[in-house]
């Protein structure tokens, strides 16, 4: 080696997973998104399937990747992760009954009624999650889609 000469410059380090999302919330947003849509890809997309296999079916991959789930929702000083999941759920149903009813907007006591039970099964959702998983996921997706409030029930056919 020259030692007049100097060192050759480091290669520009590959670009990070994470320099693409704004903080790590919107990076595990991205990967709670991601496999959500690749168990869509699995049955040809979640339309025409009913409402408890699409939630046996997402319990299956939640319990299959608790460890991950888990740590992405344990952080207690931001709520980033719950609220994407509130907002990714709400927004799934509101574009269904949209898709099923042809309706533009939502009326307002049906998008409180769809903010309401979403919550409600996420919570539940949650604490299986941080239980352990022990119940069954079909188990956990018949008590979630039998919460179904009543308002939204006319508005999703006999998906319940």
């Amino acid at each position: 080696m020259d030692r007049n000469r100097p060192p050759p410059c480091p290669p520009e380090p590959p670009p990070l997973f994470y320099n693409h999302f704004r903080d790590k919330y919107e990076a595990m947003a991205y990967v709670l998104r991601r496999g959500v849509d690749a168990q869509a890809a699995l049955i040809g997309g979640f339309a025409g399937h009913d409402r408890r296999e699409l939630a046996a079916l997402l319990c299956r991959y939640v319990k299959g990747h608790r460890a991950l789930i888990v740590n992405m929702i344990s952080y207690n000083q931001q709520n980033s992760i719950h609220e994407f999941m509130v907002e990714y759920g709400s927004l799934s149903l509101e574009n269904e009954i949209k898709e099923k009813t042809g309706l533009k907007t939502i009326p307002d006591d049906v998008r409180h009624s769809i903010d309401i039970w979403t919550r409600g099964a996420l919570g539940y959702g949650l604490e299986w999650i941080k239980g352990g998983c022990k119940e069954d996921p079909e188990d956990v997706a018949r008590t979630i889609c039998d919460s179904i409030p009543s308002l939204l029930l006319p508005y999703l056919e006999s998906d319940r």
